[in-house]
């Protein structure tokens, strides 16, 4: 992809920011999940970011002023404080729109120096502040499916009907030698490198997510009431947090179930991928069906030879904590990847409706910890 190519894609990346955060002109500064800042903050935050590798890092031209800094560098800003500390909306829009457009022209007019800098070797920090949007418009997205939580339902169309096993439609992985990781050095996220081998034995992986259907059959075959399909910890943190069903379901007086999304309330069609469920309801599952969660090698491995259908579709929990690989190195900085190489942390592969394809790649490793219920996550079943 050329540079010209690279700019309309950040163009397009800056304005989905820009657009999620004009039409919340009433809650731009409100915060429904205690992890997921305001809308408006997550704009300001993107606007920073610019400034900071554009004009600091790459122009070395110091703009992000104490109170500019203090908001929106996340290492600093305190989560509960930043929604009340928010420009008003028009202002953090007009600022965010103009700042978008003369950072793209600072970039396009210092292309023709760009090999003489680290970060725009092979388009780097394109890529990167490309990526970094896509995060963080899937992260609003997140936002946005709390503050429907929040909504008054009426009783809609439950879900049909219930799968009383799940299916073993599988695909064999065969035993060998695979090579896992990035494989090109133009995308940015370190946890990706370096590309290495790994012997994976003969496995079997269910060609699908596991559906909505699939998992009320575990809903209502007491799967949440049983300790016998949860490890120590999920049985902990399910009892003291009353969790009977996944984050997004509803229970009607019929003790029938419906979703919930940004739009109001729908129907959960069984055939589609369960999601909002934490690691450790995606164990528990797992167990039940007399299955386990597969590890992201297997995944990754899986996915590059053509095996699994409907990714994409839901972020999917792997079993393994999230690691660095052998030889891994920290680009562009420490923060990125280090900090949740805590054994706290679990990795997640594939991408939700709500990824940009910009990081919808097998590679991509994404990581939440065992009890984060609020994404678009589901689980993909392996049988031995």
């Amino acid at each position: 992809m050329n540079i010209e190519e690279l700019l309309i894609q950040l163009q397009e990346c800056q304005h989905r920011v820009l657009n999620l955060c004009q039409q919340a002109e009433h809650d731009y500064n409100i915060q429904y999940h205690p992890d997921l800042s305001p809308l408006g903050w997550h704009l300001g935050h993107c606007i920073y970011t610019e400034n900071y590798w554009i004009h600091e890092m790459f122009l070395a031209d110091a703009i992000c002023d104490q109170a500019m800094t203090s908001l929106y560098n996340s290492a600093i800003s305190r989560k509960p404080e930043r929604g009340q500390s928010l420009p008003g909306h028009d202002d953090l829009c007009r600022w965010a729109r103009t700042t978008q457009d003369n950072n793209r022209q600072c970039l396009a007019s210092n292309i023709e120096h760009k090999d003489r800098y680290a970060l725009m070797q092979n388009n780097f920090l394109l890529h990167f502040l490309i990526q970094h949007y896509a995060q963080h418009f899937e992260t609003m997205q997140m936002a946005r499916n709390q503050a429907a939580l929040k909504g008054n339902y009426p009783d809609i169309k439950p879900v049909a009907s219930e799968s009383t096993s799940v299916n073993h439609s599988a695909k064999k992985i065969r035993n060998g030698v695979y090579t896992v990781g990035a494989r090109t050095d133009r995308l940015p996220y370190d946890n990706e490198y370096p590309a290495h081998e790994t012997e994976i034995r003969d496995t079997s992986i269910a060609s699908r997510p596991v559906t909505n259907g699939e998992y009320l059959g575990f809903i209502r075959d007491h799967g949440y009431l049983e300790k016998k399909h949860w490890s120590a910890a999920g049985w902990k943190w399910r009892t003291e947090n009353n969790i009977y069903h996944p984050e997004y379901w509803h229970i009607d007086k019929g003790n029938n179930y419906f979703g919930t999304a940004p739009g109001g309330p729908v129907v959960l069609p069984t055939d589609e991928p369960v999601y909002g469920i934490s690691y450790y309801e995606a164990e528990a599952f797992a167990a039940w069906a007399d299955a386990r969660l597969p590890h992201e090698h297997e995944w990754e491995i899986a996915r590059n030879t053509g095996l699994l259908e409907d990714t994409g579709l839901v972020w999917e929990w792997c079993r393994n904590s999230f690691f660095p690989y052998p030889g891994f190195k920290a680009y562009p900085y420490n923060g990125y990847s280090l900090p949740y190489f805590d054994g706290t942390h679990y990795t997640l592969k594939g991408g939700s409706i709500y990824t940009l394809p910009t990081i919808k790649r097998p590679s991509f490793r994404n990581y939440y910890q065992a009890d984060k219920r609020y994404m678009h996550a589901g689980m993909r079943l392996v049988f031995n």
